[in-house]
């Protein structure tokens, strides 16, 4: 049953990812109006990435009801281990040993997503442009943050702090195989994933690698 109107606000998400689905969950829950603009359309393209979701971000998901679906859908994390540029190892940290504290779970993007968006409201998603907030949920670089700050730029109106450039990137290399028998790939039949931590020697960054198995069959 939709929840009751409070209040007459109407909310405005551009980007239909991960963050604007929950943004639009939690809406709902709250009783606001919103609307999703997302300019992709059919399914979602399987590219193969992964998402790690830690528990400050379970308690969302278990309020939203979503909690034990998200982890049929995906594989705790088993152990974390950390290497030094050159591949030598410096030391690990066993996560299987206290469940409540460290699990951690790693899903399929588009299985995620597929989760939440099942979960939104049909009549909630189309096109508007009206709307008394807007969210510009379309990513890093987002196009609506650009088009706010030109407008807010001309006027004045645009706080140094958003004028400085992003204080850290991230890059992902992800990629999706041909099916693959577990006989031979005895690690597509594990129940858990394993994390590497690679620390770059005086650089300001370090790699991570999250060795895991998914069938998207």
């Amino acid at each position: 049953m939709a929840q009751p109107r409070v209040s007459h606000l109407k909310v405005l998400i551009a980007g239909a990812g991960l963050g604007g689905l929950t943004l639009a969950l939690l809406l709902e829950q709250a009783g606001i109006e919103y609307t999703i603009l997302e300019k992709h359309e059919g399914d979602l393209i399987p590219l193969g990435s992964s998402i790690s979701l830690n528990q400050s971000i379970q308690p969302l998901f278990e309020q939203l009801g979503m909690l034990k679906e998200l982890e049929s859908i995906s594989k705790p994390i088993n152990s974390m281990t950390f290497l030094k540029e050159n591949m030598n190892k410096i030391g690990s940290l066993d996560l299987s040993s206290d469940a409540v504290r460290y699990v951690s779970f790693v899903g399929i993007l588009e299985g995620v997503l597929s989760l939440v968006w099942r979960m939104i409201k049909k009549d909630r998603a189309g096109v508007s442009y009206e709307a008394d907030i807007l969210v510009g949920a379309d990513g890093a670089y987002s196009c609506v943050r650009r088009c706010l700050y030109r407008d807010l730029r001309s006027e004045n109106l645009l706080p140094k702090s958003d004028m400085a450039p992003l204080a850290f990137d991230h890059h992902c290399l992800v990629g999706i195989t041909d099916p693959i028998d577990p006989i031979y790939f005895p690690d597509l039949s594990r129940s858990t994933c394993d994390m590497m931590v690679v620390i770059g020697k005086d650089k300001p960054y370090s790699s991570v690698l999250f060795f895991n198995s998914f069938s998207t069959r």
